[in-house]
């Protein structure tokens, strides 16, 4: 057991040296947000207060993270963000996208995640280039389901998520 935290963690990540595995915790008595463990749960700690859903990029030196942060000066939305591991320093990459779940690339160039479109539309896939900031959509869902997660395969070719659809997840 990694965790005996309780209530509601989610997403486990490991660290690309494998000293760690990041994971997101949120319950009524702690701030939410990205805590670390050990693999043999001997250490478990907050890591990033706010944080989501969390992928690294492939050198192991930086990740990209969901939040959720001010837009517009009246709505909460969440955001990718860009975290250098060496300096701590975050950069918000996007404005208003309300990202869930993230992977990033094999080569490191690109981060795919899943959204929940504002106003009952239909949840989908974009894909953000981290060196031009362009967002790409790449499938839309029926409104009636929720994404709950994704994961990029090694090659980059192919996209696995957990889709709920109103009767069970597929």
């Amino acid at each position: 057991q990694l965790s005996s935290l309780g209530y509601f963690s989610t997403g486990p990540v490991w660290s690309p040296d494998g000293q760690w595995v990041y994971y997101g915790h949120f319950s009524p008595g702690r701030a939410g947000g990205l805590r670390r463990a050990t693999p043999d749960g001997a250490k478990d700690e907050p890591f990033l207060q706010g944080a989501g859903n969390w992928s690294f990029l492939p050198d192991g030196a930086s990740a990209v993270f969901t939040r959720n942060d001010v837009y517009q000066k009246f709505y909460n939305r969440n955001d990718l963000y860009h975290y250098d591991v060496e300096t701590g320093q975050e950069t918000r990459l996007t404005h208003g996208e309300r990202p869930i779940s993230v992977a990033v690339s094999p080569d490191g160039g690109a981060v795919y995640y899943a959204r929940q479109n504002w106003g009952g539309q239909s949840p989908s896939i974009s894909r953000y280039d981290l060196a031009s900031g362009e967002v790409t959509p790449i499938q839309d869902f029926p409104a009636t389901s929720h994404i709950e997660s994704i994961s990029l395969s090694p090659d980059g070719q192919t996209l696995a998520l957990t889709v709920y659809k109103y009767g069970g997840y597929l």
